[in-house]
């Protein structure tokens, strides 16, 4: 029983506590400003522009045709590497 009394008188207190804290309040609220909505931000970067299809298409086959170089750069290589090989097998 003894604890059912202190519960409600620390529950009355902190109450209290909260609601003279919310009442507390010396700041004024700031000023409100009209021109928020109207400022536009000055960025002095310009707009991306937007790629087309044709153009990302373009760039696409360039990078296809780029890769079957090195493809074929490397393939031949890579036929040198194992013509040396087998040479140097047959010694």
């Amino acid at each position: 029983m003894k604890k059912k009394w202190y519960l409600l008188a620390a529950g009355s207190l902190l109450a209290m506590m909260l609601a003279a804290g919310c009442q507390d309040d010396q700041d004024p609220a700031p000023p409100e400003d009209k021109n928020m909505e109207e400022e536009v931000p000055n960025d002095e970067t310009p707009p991306a522009e937007d790629e087309t299809e044709d153009d990302m298409e373009q760039d696409m086959e360039e990078d296809m045709q780029e890769d079957e170089g090195k493809m074929e750069d490397e393939m031949q290589k890579d036929e040198k590497h194992m013509e040396e090989d087998m040479k140097n097998d047959m010694k």
